[in-house]
């Protein structure tokens, strides 16, 4: 016979609740019991599960703890499951403390704060499954400078080049040793460039080495392929990438405008995306123009990229 309150704990154990993050959207669900243990604040919110986010999840409105065996739990990840997969996926890395002895070090001996913090700030570092770019979105829309135009001649220009599968091999590459073996968001800064921040995890203000075809789109990390672009210029190519992967009938072209008396840094971005017929050939099908100077992108941008991509059949 169960004893006082032993209803509870079994009903702790067997129930679970929905949780939704307040920055990448996606959800999960988490014990009730760990969920009343581990939330904290007026709201009761628990840090979000999801590699690479540093939002908050919170109970989804109008929702009851769920049997742990409802079918509506069926395709919704496990909050233990996917922290236990991100504890083990960082278990090889070394434990390091923030602290300005450790980012000012000359010990070549042993990594420092700032070199985890270099080789972490490309997205390629972590494995595709885990990734979704709606885990970088800000809650602030984007601001971009109005009537951008790109001159004749761009200072790096991509394509038109075919959409090709997903190069894995390439996207396990490292960014920064190809690039001279400096960190983008270190780049930037020595470069003077705009609204270029430290790099710390779950910032948004910082720069990043961006593929101008992405590796998703068959890509290559190379010099030619890459340049240092904003977080919010980033993220708004990946969702432009996700859109367009395997469609190989498709091909893209990417231009740049670096940045007043910098090389590599982009100013603002022009994408296309081109329809090749055996009878028509080439037709340019959609074009937009980033700006490298803008520091956000929202849900509400996201998804009025992909309405806009969605109109023209992408």
């Amino acid at each position: 016979m169960r004893g006082p309150g032993s209803q509870d704990i079994v009903l702790a154990r067997e129930l679970r609740v929905k949780l939704m993050c307040d920055r990448c959207g996606l959800s999960a669900h988490m014990r009730w019991g760990n969920f009343n243990r581990q939330s904290t604040g007026k709201t009761k919110t628990v840090q979000c599960c999801f590699p690479m986010c540093s939002g908050r999840m919170q109970r989804k409105r109008h929702t009851s703890p769920t049997p742990a065996r409802s079918k509506s739990l069926r395709y919704m990840a496990s909050y233990e499951t996917a922290v236990a997969r991100r504890s083990l996926r960082r278990a090889a890395s070394p434990v390091v403390s923030y602290k300005q002895d450790d980012l000012d070090s000359d010990d070549e001996d042993r990594i420092t704060a700032l070199e985890l913090r270099d080789a972490l700030d490309d997205p390629g570092f972590e494995p595709a499954v885990d990734f979704d770019p709606s885990m970088r979105l800000t809650q602030i829309n984007m601001s971009a400078r109005p009537n951008l135009q790109l001159p004749l001649n761009p200072d790096k220009v991509i394509g038109p080049v075919q959409i090709g599968s997903m190069d894995l091999a390439e996207r396990g590459k490292s960014t920064k040793s190809v690039m001279g073996n400096v960190a983008a968001w270190r780049f930037a800064q020595n470069n003077s460039a705009m609204n270029a921040g430290a790099y710390y995890p779950g910032s948004t203000n910082h720069y990043e080495y961006c593929h101008l075809q992405g590796c998703a789109l068959g890509g290559k990390t190379v010099r030619a392929n890459l340049v240092a672009g904003h977080y919010a210029l980033n993220t708004h190519m990946m969702v432009i990438e996700n859109r367009l992967q395997a469609k190989t009938e498709h091909w893209i072209k990417v231009s740049v405008c670096f940045q007043t008396n910098t090389n590599d840094i982009a100013d603002r971005l022009e994408y296309t995306v081109y329809k090749n017929t055996v009878i028509g050939g080439m037709t340019k099908l959609w074009s937009t123009v980033i700006d490298g100077q803008n520091n956000y992108f929202s849900a509400n941008n996201k998804q009025e990229v992909e309405r806009s991509l969605s109109q023209v059949g992408l």
